[in-house]
């Protein structure tokens, strides 16, 4: 049977009960080119400032029109190497 792989993982940085971050972290383990892309009302400064996100993620802010979600999936699915999921030296304190 065919391996199946995932492209590309559309996630919400904040869900009741769980957290976008902790989701991409789990699934780019299984499916390591993977990319991702996160969302959220806040701005992606103001995520990275609260700890939600780390700096150089993929990240488009709620609310946004069809044509630029589909042109940020656009330029994360032609990029040569996957944008990191998560930074690797941020530590996961909960």
């Amino acid at each position: 049977m065919q391996e199946k792989t995932i492209a590309l993982l559309l996630t919400d940085v904040v869900m009741p009960g769980a957290s976008g971050r902790l989701l991409a972290d789990e699934l780019v383990a299984l499916q390591p080119a993977m990319k991702v892309l996160y969302m959220s009302g806040y701005t992606d400064d103001m995520a990275i400032r609260r700890g939600r996100l780390q700096p150089r993620l993929a990240f488009i802010q709620k609310p946004f029109s069809r044509n630029a979600l589909t042109k940020k999936i656009r330029e994360l699915l032609d990029q040569t190497s996957a944008p990191p999921a998560h930074d690797a030296s941020h530590s996961r304190k909960r």
